[in-house]
């Protein structure tokens, strides 16, 4: 009996041993990993060049070469990042709105509609292609053909607070301020930290020429949001609107004076939302 446990025990030992090295081998390897996604964050454009010079397969690099250039407005270098990331990684779809989005702004929307498109035939049940081809179609003006991408994307995915908050939008682009309003408040459920929703609902409730729903949005967005902009002139603008007497115009007027002065320091933004990686 004692030989028979002996043998038992040898290969329980060797599987320790084993599990012990897999640990070691797992910890170096999630530790290199860590720290090559610190170096992408931290990396510089010209480090992140260098590096994709190196190593030409490597899509991360690509990828923050792209984010970098793109923030440096090097629309360009921007594009051919995201396009050779495109290569590499065919399927990963911030790769190609990346892509898209670089093109739009030094050369056309059909370059980068196709972009999209070409991802939207090889990946038909994507919602997120479909959502930032809306968001790309909307600013170019091509309403109509964003209303078909938006109506599939919210189909394809329900849940996605930025989808609805996007056919919100372009709702009050077509007009109909209801169907925006309501939009907006679905949105608000799936995006509640989000003040996208907020000034959304604010401006379909204007156009209603419903104050007193403009109101609680502009109020909320204050509160809740306080760096955002927006507010502070939502603020003042309803109250303005609502005011009776000279208590309500002069906080009305302060609001206003105040959100003047903020907004003159802000630069301003792209209306193009891109709703995932970018």
């Amino acid at each position: 009996m004692p030989g028979k446990n002996r043998a038992s025990h040898k290969p329980r030992a060797w599987l320790l041993a084993l599990l012990g090295t897999a640990a070691i081998g797992a910890g170096v390897f999630w530790g290199g990993r860590w720290q090559k996604s610190r170096w992408l964050e931290t990396a510089s454009l010209d480090e992140l060049a260098a590096a994709a010079v190196r190593d030409e397969s490597d899509v991360e690099i690509f990828i923050s070469l792209g984010r970098r250039a793109r923030d440096a407005e090097q629309w360009e270098r921007a594009s051919r990042a995201f396009g050779h990331a495109c290569e590499l990684a065919p399927d990963r779809v911030e790769c190609w709105v990346g892509w898209a989005r670089s093109l739009y702004e030094f050369a056309s929307y059909p370059g980068a509609d196709a972009i999209l498109s070409d991802f939207i035939k090889r990946h038909p049940n994507d919602p997120t292609a479909y959502l930032e081809r809306a968001a790309l179609r909307r600013e170019a003006k091509r309403n109509d053909k964003a209303w078909s991408d938006i109506n599939e994307a919210v189909r394809l995915a329900p849940n996605n607070g930025e989808a609805w908050a996007l056919k919100g939008e372009l709702c009050i682009d077509m007009g109909t301020h209801l169907d925006a309003q309501n939009n907006f408040k679905k949105a608000q459920t799936l995006l509640p930290d989000s003040p996208w929703p907020l000034m959304g609902l604010y401006h379909s409730s204007i156009e209603l020429k419903s104050l007193t729903e403009a109101e609680a949005a502009a109020r909320a967005l204050r509160k809740r949001f306080p760096d955002q902009v927006e507010g502070r002139f939502y603020f003042g603008e309803v109250l303005l609107l609502g005011s009776k007497g000279k208590e309500a115009l002069n906080e009305a007027v302060a609001e206003l004076k105040d959100a003047e002065v903020v907004i003159k320091d802000t630069p301003k933004t792209n209306e193009w939302h891109f709703t995932l990686y970018l």
